[in-house]
């Protein structure tokens, strides 16, 4: 996941954007509530991709 996250981003910080792909992994907004409705994560929003911790748990 590291190797991918590092691909993907370089790990660098930037503000959630919306319709486009944020955090470390670069899910985009639609893949990212799928990914957290099938996770069963609670209350989650999509400007929460900028946590890593968020973005790697739906990885």
């Amino acid at each position: 996941m590291a190797a991918m996250g590092h691909f993907e981003s370089r790990f660098d910080d930037k503000d959630y954007e919306k319709n486009t792909n944020n955090g470390i992994l670069r899910f985009s907004d639609e893949s990212s509530v799928k990914l957290a409705n099938e996770l069963k994560i609670n209350n989650f929003k999509p400007s929460g991709l900028t946590y890593n911790k968020t973005s790697l748990k739906l990885g």
